[in-house]
């Protein structure tokens, strides 16, 4: 497959009528995939244009990369801090590639999407200012995205223990404002920035200085109050101004359905879900609602959703909040975050699970209830029998006392899973690998359950 943007062409079908669109790649084949003005890619099989356009099709060839001198790959690896360019192009790189060189670790991997971030070190710098945390995204195999967060009230605030609110509230501003600076020092030597305002929902307007470096775009945001974020990125997705491209329910209905998987044992589970570390602050709700919205095809940041919702320093947030402030950017692409009103047995969640829709969740997150989640996933692992394991599950809970909710321990999750012969549920937390998939009976997580439920709707 040859991928590649072009300039855009007025495309006639072969009943007359007119499309505005740009060839994103043609393998030669039956079909060609092109973008729209609005943003929205999809295969447009070959016979359904006129005679002249199908003959611009099948000549089509893609613009080549100007070659990159060395020194000139050189100079900007020493502006971004390490070894990002090996040549003149990213975007054909694989993205384990690109991390590898990087030295970030995966954070995941699905059928179609990949991510590697690393929680950096203090001693870390790139583009001249402390990086907190830095994450490389890859679609279908190339790198899609990279996104860099400097000083921000969620990272910056965890060594902030000794200091009163307004103190905390103080350091992060300068912080904030020195990372700033520092950044766009850097950046101009590149030239002078376009200045740009982001076209997302209300909450999540964004302030960019934007530059251009060989077809690839870097975006410089400064939001004061909450971080400093660069972002590099192919000129035509910059070119949406953080509008997301938008999925069709039917094709979205499909997608999901295909990622149910049905185990021997009885076990439903939703797969190629994103995982999302939030890392050591409490950025579960933002996390969360990135991994749902990127399984749903949304570009989502976890920092980003965090401004939207009003995220407290240190971490935080009234998943309310967050449903209102992102309502406008999920309505962009299509979808709509829907409260859902379920009583936590796994025959109820399997309306949900059998579609593909994994559910947010908000609950108490107490020790007693991860050391049983813990023991349990260990235990029923080795009864690949549903019937043995549900024996062996109730001789557990007979004598079980119920889980006591703690109101200090909020957090929110995904249902991604059940098994309605055991009436067990599956969960996965925004901590990382580990937390993928664990398995509690639905009557202990109905004990700490803050009875709130929400599916990013198709």
């Amino acid at each position: 497959m040859i991928a590649c943007t072009t300039q855009a062409r007025t495309f006639t079908d072969s009943q007359g009528r007119e499309l505005e669109a740009e060839i994103i790649a043609y393998d030669g084949g039956d079909a060609v995939t092109i973008r729209r003005s609005d943003g929205n890619e999809f295969p447009l099989n070959l016979d359904r244009l006129s005679a002249a356009d199908q003959a611009y099709v099948r000549n089509w060839k893609p613009k080549e990369a100007p070659t990159v001198p060395p020194e000139k790959i050189k100079r900007i690896n020493e502006l971004f801090g390490a070894e990002l360019f090996v040549d003149g192009v990213l975007w054909d790189d694989a993205p384990s590639d690109v991390a590898k060189r990087l030295s970030w670790p995966e954070e995941s991997q699905t059928a179609t999407q990949s991510s590697f971030r690393k929680y950096n070190r203090a001693d870390d710098l790139l583009f001249g200012a402390r990086p907190y945390s830095s994450t490389l995204y890859g679609q279908d195999g190339k790198v899609d995205m990279i996104s860099i967060i400097f000083a921000n009230k969620g990272d910056s605030a965890k060594n902030a223990f000794a200091m009163n609110s307004k103190q905390i509230e103080s350091a992060i501003a300068k912080a904030i404002d020195s990372d700033g600076e520092t950044i766009t020092k850097q950046l101009s030597t590149l030239g002078e920035p376009e200045q740009q305002t982001t076209a997302t929902g209300r909450n999540m307007k964004e302030r960019l200085k934007v530059w251009d470096w060989n077809g690839h775009t870097i975006m410089l945001a400064v939001q004061n109050e909450e971080y400093v974020a660069v972002r590099i990125m192919p000129p035509e997705l910059a070119a949406n101004r953080g509008r997301p491209e938008r999925v069709s329910s039917s094709e979205l209905k499909v997608t999901a359905k295909a990622n149910v998987q049905k185990r021997a044992n009885g076990d439903v589970i939703i797969t190629n879900i994103p995982m999302v570390d939030q890392g050591p602050k409490g950025y579960c709700v933002p996390a969360t609602l990135e991994r749902a919205l990127r399984y749903m095809g949304i570009r989502a940041d976890m920092y980003l959703l965090a401004m939207a919702g009003n995220t407290s320093i240190g971490g935080g947030t009234y998943v309310h909040e967050l449903i209102d402030g992102a309502e406008g950017y999920v309505k962009s692409a299509g979808r709509k975050l829907e409260g859902v009103s379920i009583k936590l047995k796994a025959r109820n969640v399997a309306k949900y699970i059998d579609q593909g829709q994994p559910i947010l969740w908000t609950m108490f997150s107490t020790p007693e209830y991860n050391a049983l989640a813990n023991s349990y996933t260990q235990a029923r692992a080795k009864y690949p029998k549903a019937k043995d394991w549900e024996e062996a599950l109730k001789d557990k809970l007979k004598d079980k006392p119920s889980l006591e909710p703690n109101m200090e321990m909020g957090h929110a999750c995904m249902i991604i899973g059940y098994n309605e012969e055991t009436d067990e549920i599956a969960v996965s937390d925004s901590w990382g690998p580990a937390f993928t998939e664990r398995w509690v009976p639905a009557s202990l997580a109905n004990d700490i359950s803050q009875g709130k439920f929400w599916v990013v709707d198709f």
